[in-house]
């Protein structure tokens, strides 16, 4: 059975989005006005923070993917010249 909604509910979800939005003014040295200033809503900073992290993500695991291709590169001729 799925739980009741609380009935502070929005109270506390904006709590929680003033803090997340708190926590990046604070870790870029930026206001919370600022980042509204660039942003028109909520939902619009989630999907660029999503968006960044996800990029950043794929970024990293191609250079995984380049990394260890070096390497099975590397390591097949050896193999091949064992008898």
């Amino acid at each position: 059975m799925a739980r009741p909604r609380a009935q502070d509910y929005d109270t506390k979800r904006s709590t929680i989005f003033n803090k997340s939005a708190e926590l990046i003014a604070e870790a870029y040295k930026v206001s919370k006005a600022l980042i509204f200033h660039y942003y028109p809503d909520r939902k619009a900073v989630l999907f660029d923070v999503i968006r960044i992290h996800l990029a950043e993500r794929i970024a990293m695991e191609r250079r995984l993917v380049s990394l260890l291709s070096d390497a099975v590169s590397e390591a097949l001729p050896q193999a091949e010249a064992i008898p």
